[in-house]
């Protein structure tokens, strides 16, 4: 600012010099002071210097060099770093790949052992509980750990303080009305009814273990071990059948019997049900599926029809009878006898399969002593102070209890299955160590996350900045210092550096190369140098040959030493490499302060001879002169003053305007976000009252239908009771008639009696007549 000011008033100056040497008779001559009484001849004033090329304040083109080779190095430093978290964690994850096959090797032998039936097992028409086995049907190694692999990509899961870990499908944050056991349908089966989901998670969640619906995060799903057609409890009415997954309270019950007061039993809320009208039951669920608000008030007048048979190795769900279910259909429904898929590969989404009147599920045997030492691989979020849904009372306190005895009785399992059985012992010590692993792989890669962010924030640091606008302060000049414009203030080079081909390659920064001693390389400048100047060649640990015979304690312990090995080679290199970076530091850092010890010693002098020229500068002009350029500057920097307050007072116009489109822009939108949510919300009403007039109408044919059944019924009775009299009357005119007949018979009977008698009499009377004539 200062310098613009003066190179305006050098010429202003000038102008004013030159119109006082003029003569102009109508204006008086200015008056003289006290010292001047005669004319003095006039005397040249000695020319303005015009000041040299100013030079740019701040550090110099040598310093900023400086500094970017020292963040290079410190960038550099930051890329070591996360190359050996890199290595560590490479090395780390094969460690845990080999850990893992042993496991999966020890795992399979295990169930090898237990499994003692052919992989297939056919089923009867009616299978007897005793034999029948679906857990046993299973050759493949499996256990928890299928779960937590096999549902991570289709949900989430939580620690909970009250069942351990649980999951949460996705699907509910993108539909809040996703409800379990809705997206498939139900098929009669020798073992009751079973769930056909269309769900790519429905071979685990259906068949094994409990849902509980939370209240505010929705339906989780608690993993079991026992496998089922599926874990419903079922109600019905003439209209309606319902189903309900049962509690988590009840998946250990491995040996008990679930009847019509289940509901009592497990403390199960009404809302937790799904309703289906009878006649689409056979039908895929979800499009015939009742409302949660209409289920409620269904659920009030069905009655319970559950039948569930648990054993060790067969579980029947009874529900809904099949006469009954075929009746309200009022079409076939198909019977199937089930089976299994064993295999892994036999596994596909949906995991069930019709063959015929065979229907296939995937059914693996999971009941493992150390499923309660497993932990999902993926981050498991905790599930802090979450209320589940219950009906009124809650779970009762026996059956709360005995889960809870049940799940502390298999935690404790652990030690003593670890005493008792040898392989069963070393597979839990492999997973605790693979569990070690996992988390120290964690670990280091979320150190390797923040190094490579380090480097990235160092990079981007290092990127060329704009230059900074010319400030308004007056121009500094150094005489005798040429100006510059690049290079160094002192051409030396670094201490300790020595500049080397720049054709050295570039240090591999992929955690998988190793780490080399030749040269480092400048990323800024292309220029390398030696790495670690009294660094030795770093030493390869290599993993000692264990043959195949040996024992797995054995292996255990080799793999431990190569690891510790490992660990310690790694150690050493880091902190080689950390001193040499150190003192590297320690270096360029000397340099940083001889440099500036130099440029302050520059400016000081330069300082100097600037403020002595402008002392001399100031004594050889003359006070007219200064009056006047003090009075030119004050009228320049009133314009400029003046030019300034226009511009912020234009530039505060423009604020306003862009702050008042702004504002009708927001107002527009925000008038556009009402229509649309007043649309919406018509839009909402005018489909639920189409909804509400939907149900009222089927309430009202419903109704109808019943008056009709209800008025026919009345009418059939009518008659009955019309026909009943008619056949009253008539038997009662026949009983008449027969009464009637019988005193007209026994009249005649009388009559002819009494003829009889007067005939016997006129001839007894006769005969005497005779005998009287004849004596």
């Amino acid at each position: 600012m200062n310098s613009r000011l003066l190179l305006t008033f050098v010429p202003l100056a000038g102008l004013v010099l030159a119109g006082c040497n003029k003569t102009e008779p109508s204006v008086n001559p200015p008056p003289r002071t006290a010292d001047t009484t005669t004319a003095a001849p006039a005397v040249a004033l000695p020319p303005v210097e015009t000041p040299p090329p100013p030079v740019p304040e701040g550090p110099t083109a040598s310093e900023k060099k400086n500094t970017e080779k020292m963040r290079a190095m410190e960038v550099h430093q930051a890329e070591l770093q996360q190359q050996l978290e890199d290595e560590k964690l490479a090395r780390l994850e094969a460690e845990m790949a080999t850990e893992q096959a042993l496991l999966d090797k020890e795992r399979a032998a295990w169930s090898a052992e237990q499994v003692s039936i052919p992989a297939t097992v056919p089923v009867a028409a009616q299978p007897v509980l005793d034999t029948a086995d679906y857990n046993n049907n299973s050759g493949a190694s499996c256990d928890y750990q299928t779960f937590y692999d096999d549902l991570a990509p289709y949900g989430t899961w939580y620690n909970s303080p009250d069942y351990g870990y649980c999951w949460q499908p996705s699907v509910y944050l993108s539909d809040n009305s996703w409800r379990p056991y809705t997206r498939g349908s139900w098929n009669s089966c020798d073992s009751g009814w079973a769930w056909c989901s269309d769900e790519p998670f429905g071979w685990a969640c259906y068949h094994y273990g409990r849902w509980a619906k939370c209240r505010q995060r929705g339906w989780v799903w608690i993993p079991g071990d026992q496998w089922a057609p599926a874990w419903v409890c079922w109600r019905k009415n003439d209209d309606y059948v319902g189903w309900c997954p049962l509690p988590p309270e009840t998946v250990y019950n491995h040996n008990c019997t679930w009847g019509s007061t289940v509901d009592t039993d497990c403390g199960i809320h009404p809302s937790c049900y799904v309703f289906v009208p009878c006649k689409h039951f056979d039908k895929p669920v979800l499009g015939y599926c009742e409302a949660p608000s209409l289920c409620l008030r269904i659920c009030g007048s069905t009655v319970n029809v559950t039948n569930i048979i648990c054993r060790p190795g067969h579980v029947q769900c009874d529900g809904p009878q099949y006469d009954w279910i075929v009746h309200s259909v009022r079409r076939p429904v198909p019977r199937y006898t089930l089976a299994w898929d064993t295999g892994r590969e036999a596994h596909s989404h949906p995991a069930h399969r019709f063959e015929r009147d065979h229907l296939h599920f995937f059914a693996p045997k999971l009941e493992t002593p150390w499923n309660a030492a497993l932990r999902p691989r993926t981050t498991v979020a905790r599930l802090e102070n979450e209320v589940f849904v219950r009906a009124t009372g809650g779970v009762p306190e026996k059956l709360a209890t005995r889960f809870k005895t049940e799940r502390t009785e298999r935690e404790k399992a652990l030690t003593s299955d670890k005493a008792k059985d040898k392989a069963v012992r070393e597979i839990l010590e492999r997973q605790q160590r693979l569990a070690e692993m996992q988390q120290s792989r964690e670990t280091l890669a979320a150190e390797s996350r923040r190094h490579a962010e380090t480097v990235k924030s160092k990079l981007a640091e290092q990127a060329p900045r704009p230059e900074a606008p010319p400030s308004g302060k007056p121009p500094r000049t150094y005489a005798g210092v040429p100006q510059q414009t690049g290079g160094d203030v002192v051409n030396a080079p670094l201490p300790g550096r020595t500049r080397t081909s720049p054709a050295v390659a570039e240090v591999p920064r992929s955690g998988t190369q190793p780490v080399t001693n030749d040269a480092v390389v400048d990323p800024k400048h292309q220029t390398s140098a030696p790495r670690f100047p009294a660094e030795e060649p770093r030493s390869r640990v290599t993993k000692p040959n264990v043959s195949e015979a040996a024992t797995p304690a054995q292996i255990a312990a080799a793999q431990q030493a190569a690891l510790e090995a490992q660990r310690r080679q790694a150690e050493a290199d880091a902190l080689a490499q950390t001193n040499a970076l150190k003192d590297r530091q320690r270096q360029m850092d000397d340099h940083r302060a001889a440099l500036t010890e130099q440029r302050q010693s520059a400016a000081a002098r330069l300082a100097a001879e600037q403020q002595a020229r402008e002392e001399s500068a100031r004594a050889a002009a003359v006070k007219d002169r200064t009056r006047e350029l003090e009075t030119a500057r004050a009228a320049a920097m009133e314009q400029q003053r003046a030019s300034e307050v226009a511009a912020r007072a234009e530039q505060a116009a423009r604020q306003r305007e862009e702050i008042e489109r702004q504002r009708a822009s927001l107002e527009q939108q925000r008038r556009q976000q009402e229509v649309a949510a007043q649309a919406a919300r018509e839009e909402s009403m005018r489909r639920e009252a189409a909804a509400q007039e939907q149900r009222r109408q089927a309430q009202e044919e419903q109704q109808q239908r019943r008056q009709a059944e209800e008025q026919q019924q009345r009418r059939a009775a009518e008659e009955n009771a019309a026909r009943q009299r008619e056949a009253s009357e008539r038997h009662q005119a026949e009983e008449n008639q027969r009464q009637a007949a019988a005193a007209a018979a026994a009249e005649n009977s009388r009559r002819q009696a009494e003829e009889n008698s007067r005939r016997e009499a006129s001839e007894r009377d006769r005969q005497e007549q005779d005998h009287k004539r004849g004596k």
